[in-house]
């Protein structure tokens, strides 16, 4: 028999663990975090632009995960480069990657960011799939030098737009609620990508990736049309102006 005191502590405290389920609970559904993914509260013309950009973002960093999980088995056992020879491709990636960032803002003010982004994930798409086709070093190398430096001019533009949609009083809020949905895909690319691989072999990654990729530039140009992009930006300089 547990002793009466026991049993009242037990007793009193299932009101307060309710009590903290049901908070807990409520937090959960009302959270910024989940009302910004969402992105219908006070982005009335925002909302589907932002949308659009974190399900593209999620499914872009789906296929690079999913790429970059077995890209040293990749290099080593199919292309035969030693680990010395590893090392180069990543820094030659790495390069592409920085002429990418720095490059992207030159883009973007002679270009549409719509353009921008579409062309860049286009190359995405397709030097990723270009790189599961390679049979040397050279050209895995131009391709992963083409794929880095397309992943960073989408990136800073996905970024410029994601601060000038949304109004400064939920900036923050926005931007973490695409990086959760974003950063999110990749662990699940890269076990998509270890598991295709174990039963398809090294090279299935790769059109994995390109295929997620080419997912992501079809939302891009279904939903992130030059209208709505302009339209957003407008109403939050709009808002900025009141």
């Amino acid at each position: 028999m547990p002793h009466p005191r026991t049993v009242a502590g037990l007793t009193s405290a299932e009101p307060l663990r309710s009590t903290r389920v049901a908070g807990l609970s409520a937090w959960f559904r009302g959270t910024p975090l989940l009302a910004t993914v969402s992105f219908k509260h006070h982005l009335p013309m925002g909302g589907l632009p932002l949308r659009a950009i974190a399900i593209a973002t999620a499914l872009a960093n789906f296929g690079a995960a999913a790429m970059w999980s077995i890209m040293v088995l990749f290099a080593t056992e199919l292309l035969d480069i030693s680990e010395f020879g590893f090392g180069i491709l990543l820094a030659v990636a790495a390069a592409g990657g920085l002429l990418g960032a720095l490059t992207a803002s030159r883009l973007v003010a002679r270009f549409h960011r719509r353009q921008v982004m579409l062309t860049a994930i286009d190359v995405n798409a397709a030097t990723s799939a270009a790189v599961g086709l390679a049979r040397g070093p050279i050209l895995v190398g131009t391709m992963l030098f083409l794929t880095a430096a397309a992943i960073a001019v989408n990136n800073v533009v996905s970024r410029l737009l994601r601060q000038a949609i949304p109004p400064a009083r939920i900036l923050g809020r926005v931007i973490t609620g695409v990086r959760v949905v974003g950063l999110g895909a990749a662990p699940l690319g890269a076990l998509a990508g270890g598991l295709l691989a174990r039963s398809a072999g090294l090279r299935a990654p790769f059109f994995m990736a390109a295929a997620a990729v080419a997912a992501a530039a079809y939302v891009i140009a279904a939903a992130l049309t030059r209208s709505r992009i302009d339209d957003a930006i407008a109403s939050n300089a709009d808002l900025l102006s009141d």
